[in-house]
């Protein structure tokens, strides 16, 4: 019932727990009520949580329009911070996996395919600015093109603010939603 009611969806994953029945029966719901999806993965600061596998097993699931927008910096107890792959910072802590120089390409690529217009300055080689790219997420999520991951520890609050920031500035409007 409180699909009819939002924008965007949220879809929270258990890094401990992975896939389970109820995020994939929600995830098919909000797609199917036409809603922005976007993915928090939750609980990195646990131990045996591999970030890579449980994101293939996302992309396998999902499809491969779930993009992660973030990367996590360390792993299990270790899980310190996120790093942006939208904005991808001079300085990569050593510790980050995937890389997120490599992920920038994937969500630009997913990011561009739902304008025609940013699709085709993009391929020419044209730098898009961050006003721009932000109003192509909020247009790529709303077509379904990206389905935002981001990754975050509720417990410690790695993450939280980061994701936040990316809910308030790409959240899908109502004018978007069927």
């Amino acid at each position: 019932g409180a699909l009819r009611a939002v924008e965007t969806a949220v879809i929270c994953v258990n890094a401990t727990a992975g896939l389970e029945v109820n995020t994939r029966r929600t995830f098919a719901r909000a797609g199917d009520a036409g809603v922005g999806r976007m993915v928090l993965i939750n609980k990195l600061d646990h131990e045996n949580v591999d970030f890579s596998e449980l994101l293939d097993r996302i992309q396998t699931t999902f499809g491969s329009a779930c993009v992660p927008l973030n990367v996590p910096v360390g792993n299990g107890h270790n899980f310190s911070a996120v790093v942006s792959t939208l904005k991808v910072p001079s300085e990569i802590p050593k510790d980050v996996q995937p890389d997120p120089t490599d992920l920038n390409k994937t969500a630009m690529d997913a990011i561009v395919e739902a304008d025609e217009e940013l699709m085709m300055r993009y391929l020419e080689g044209e730098e898009l600015g961050p006003e721009e790219i932000a109003s192509g997420v909020t247009k790529a999520i709303a077509a379904g093109t990206l389905i935002p991951v981001f990754c975050a520890s509720s417990k410690t609050g790695v993450g939280v603010p980061e994701f936040l920031d990316a809910l308030a500035a790409y959240g899908v409007p109502p004018a978007l939603v069927p």
